[in-house]
């Protein structure tokens, strides 16, 4: 080989190593935060080295490691691999079977344990959304045992809509609910047996979690018993749950609206505000799957109720659509204004 040749080659390489290097400088992460004292937007760059329920660690190009408390922070972008964003693209489109292939082979390449545990959250809710608990509860554990003050509360599959139990689901259920070293799992195990034959023990616990150090899992613990009350529910119990529910973290009132839009279902003169509560959950919350076609199966059973074909039928139709592999879209098809409509 000639030296020019070798020159040449030299060359080629550098450049490559110098484009790759580029490439790597320019993944920098960004954190959105909202300050706290006068609730002004700021953005932060660097590199996120850990990211859990307590602060985020952003080392920034100098070197030096900012802490931002997890509260604060409202989003994040960060440099993700063609796995986990094909993951997160067949997600966005329910198809749950293929996420949760894609999802796994992204959590085996990934290296940050941070970011593995995002890939658990969103293990967990695309398990729930195929309707595999257990599996979801499994995802959420880990993520626990990774990080016991986790951000990511609203991946626990707790019980919102009454279903049946199967003999594993019950027993594991109860399992939990006796569990003296976890209050969420007590609280997990808790919600799971509100509708059947546990249902005391499961109230009872349920009274003694609403008193929990983490006003997090506190407020869900409230917002379960309210399960329990949404046929008596006066509507000075409905303007308290309001409030109770502007209170929790974002994330965390999907359940919460669920079943105050219930308790308001049974009131007459409330029904344009229980539709109106029941919509807003697959437009706010989309990834909770199933509470989501819930929420539109019973819109459109109130307006069937009320004799409002159209809008029954409309609703209908968005949920068989949206959500067709769900239990509620099947009970959806099966209605009178569906059949009608055909």
């Amino acid at each position: 080989m000639s030296a020019i040749q070798q020159k040449w080659i030299l060359a080629i390489c550098l450049a490559y190593s110098v484009g790759g290097f580029a490439t790597r400088l320019a993944a920098v992460d960004s954190v959105h935060i909202i300050r706290e004292r006068d609730q002004t937007p700021i953005q932060f760059t660097g590199t996120i080295v850990e990211f859990n329920g307590q602060e985020l660690t952003l080392q920034t190009v100098a070197r030096r490691d900012r802490r931002i408390p997890t509260t604060t922070v409202e989003s994040i972008v960060f440099d993700q691999s063609d796995g986990h964003r094909r993951a997160k693209s067949l997600r966005d489109n329910r198809m749950w079977k293929d996420a949760v292939d894609a999802y796994q082979h992204a959590f085996r390449e990934e290296r940050r344990e941070w970011v593995q545990r995002r890939i658990l959250r969103d293990l967990a809710l695309c398990h729930r959304a195929t309707g595999d608990r257990l599996m979801a509860t499994e995802m959420f554990k880990r993520i626990v045992e990774s990080d016991p003050e986790t951000q990511y509360l609203d991946a626990m599959p707790l019980a919102w809509v009454t279903a049946e139990l199967s003999q594993s689901e019950e027993k594991q259920a109860l399992q939990w609910m006796a569990d003296k070293n976890s209050r969420l799992w007590r609280l997990l195990g808790s919600s799971w047996l509100l509708s059947g034959s546990e249902r005391p023990r499961a109230i009872q616990m349920l009274r003694q979690l609403v008193t929990m150090p983490d006003p997090r899992g506190a407020s869900l613990a409230v917002a379960q018993l309210w399960r329990t009350q949404s046929v008596t529910a006066t509507a000075s119990d409905l303007r308290r749950w309001q409030r109770a529910i502007q209170d929790m973290e974002p994330p965390l009132r999907h359940g919460a609206v669920f079943v105050r839009a219930q308790a308001q279902s049974r009131d007459r003169s409330a029904v344009d505000l229980a539709v109106a509560n029941f919509l807003r959950i697959p437009i706010l919350y989309p990834e909770h799957d199933r509470l989501a076609a819930a929420a539109l199966l019973s819109a459109g059973r109130i307006l069937e109720r009320e004799e409002r074909t159209a809008e029954a039928q409309r609703v209908y139709r968005e949920l068989v659509e949206q959500f067709k592999e769900t239990e509620s879209a099947a009970a959806a098809r099966t209605s009178n204004v569906r059949k009608k409509e055909k």
